[in-house]
């Protein structure tokens, strides 16, 4: 598969237009996922007790299930979306590094407490039902969505030129 390389020094996006590029995702996904962002970090969901209704698989009440769902589908829109935005910014001024980095980080918030509430869901639902092949495949499941979102962040906003050596440069520094 080829590899999409390095877009134009005069052709990346500027600071401001890399921000408007990231806030029009950021307003979609905090128009939905606002509540639950709330709740994971006002701590409102971690007062609550085990539930049953959550347990359940349909789509039409809170349940693993839909929350898991909504997560997934809402990563797949817009991590790659932001790893576009990376390619097609000019990261290498402060401006057009904190441009791309703050409503990154922010989406990344979202889409976390998005994940948050089926783990915590999941973690209740072990603990007061039991262990099975099942859940703790889900508990797994849940801990590489963690590492993954970490990882993608790490990836995102990292400093243009701190990654591999250029030809003729060494790796190490004295």
């Amino acid at each position: 598969m080829p590899r999409l390389g390095e877009l134009a020094q005069e052709r990346k996006m500027g600071p401001f237009s890399t921000a408007v590029f990231l806030v029009i995702p950021l307003i979609a996904l905090g128009s939905f996922a606002c509540g639950p962002f709330l709740g994971v970090f006002s701590g409102r969901l971690f007062a609550s007790g085990f539930n049953p209704v959550h347990v359940g698989g349909a789509l039409d009440q809170p349940s693993l299930t839909k929350w898991f769902f909504l997560f997934m589908y809402f990563t797949a829109w817009f991590l790659p979306y932001v790893a576009v935005a990376r390619w097609m910014s000019n990261r290498n001024t402060r401006l057009g590094y904190w441009a791309f980095a703050v409503p990154s980080f922010a989406l990344w918030l979202l889409l976390l407490s998005l994940l948050t509430i089926p783990s915590y869901w999941l973690i209740q639902y072990v603990l007061a039902m039991g262990f099975t092949s099942t859940r703790v495949l889900g508990l797994f499941c849940s801990l590489f969505a963690y590492v993954f979102m970490f990882a993608f962040l790490c990836w995102a906003v990292r400093k243009p030129g701190s990654g591999t050596p250029k030809a003729g440069e060494s790796a190490v520094q004295i």
